[in-house]
């Protein structure tokens, strides 16, 4: 896209904004004009736009009943529109290739991935990438654009601990634009033999390292050491004084699946949850097709409703 047609599409969306009731969303017209492929370059006319409006879940900390029937609300006009939109005319192109629905953050999405997070699939390391990176995004906006938490590359913790001969040597590349040690808090997907999602949410201020798994049998102890060994090497890189035997380890309380295909939308509404303040018990399998359809409105759409996190 050229720049006159990009500043053109900016001043379209900054006028629609203006006139529309509900400002969470964009423009349908843009929407269309661009086929969906380009949202990636509205996304920060979007984020510009809302930033004056923006409140972060931290804010709620004192009233986490009232953010968690905030989360459990059902999908706005808006995310409908997204939704449906899709599932009438799955067969959509782009201009990029007819196999991709998005491409945000620079990942392409897969049709076939996307029809799967709506229809009881599993979820692939794309969509987890994609929906990590918009969380790791909305929590940098809601603290004044100043990074406090990352969200790790779904495939870094498999490829570390299953290719042992690769090394650390292999995965530091993927961290060395954030500084670990600085962050508050890291979300690690944790991958089974690629049939099965967990996280560990590290803590560095409390130097705790806790793991959530929406099904039980698989080896958490290990994982668990298996991350503090990867933060040692990080630790090794940043200059960060980092003694092994202060590092806290935990398997934590959390819901249950039922099933065998719900456990990457148990683990990227444990990190939502968890990093809006609120227990991870709070979600649970009888929320999992609402939490699907909000997912994959984000994907399609850009970035997080609004309404999903805040007034």
């Amino acid at each position: 896209m050229s720049s006159i047609y990009l500043n053109q599409l900016e001043r379209r969306l900054t006028q629609t904004l203006m006139k529309e009731d509900d400002s969470s969303a964009p423009p349908k017209s843009i929407c269309e004009s661009v086929h969906l492929e380009n949202l990636n370059m509205l996304n920060a006319n979007l984020r510009r736009s809302f930033g004056g409006k923006f409140t972060h879940p931290s804010e709620f900390a004192d009233n986490k009943e009232m953010l968690l029937n905030i989360k459990k609300q059902k999908l706005s006009k808006n995310e409908w529109k997204a939704v449906e939109s899709f599932n009438f005319n799955p067969k959509r192109k782009t201009s990029a290739s007819p196999n991709f629905i998005s491409d945000l953050f620079e990942l392409m999405i897969e049709r076939n991935a996307l029809t799967n997070l709506l229809n009881n699939g599993w979820l692939n390391t794309d969509i987890i990438n994609v929906y990590f990176n918009m969380l790791e995004e909305r929590d940098t906006r809601g603290n004044n654009g100043i990074q406090k938490s990352t969200y790790l590359p779904a495939a870094l913790f498999k490829i570390y601990t299953e290719r042992n001969t690769l090394g650390f040597d292999f995965v530091k590349r993927w961290t060395k634009k954030v500084h670990i040690f600085d962050m508050q808090k890291v979300y690690v997907a944790v991958n089974y033999t690629s049939t099965h999602w967990a996280l560990i949410v590290i803590s560095i201020p409390e130097k705790t390292l806790r793991y959530y798994d929406s099904l039980n049998g698989y080896p958490a102890a290990t994982s668990l050491m298996k991350m503090k060994e990867w933060l040692s090497e990080v630790a090794k890189l940043e200059n960060f004084p980092y003694v092994e035997a202060e590092w806290k380890t935990s398997v934590e309380d959390c819901s249950k699946q039922n099933n065998c295909h719900d456990c990457g939308v148990f683990i990227l509404k444990f990190a939502e949850y968890t990093a809006d303040g609120l227990s991870a018990s709070e979600v649970v399998q009888t929320d999992m097709k609402e939490h699907r359809r909000k997912i994959a409105a984000a994907i399609l759409k850009g970035y997080i409703e609004r309404n999903s996190y805040c007034h």
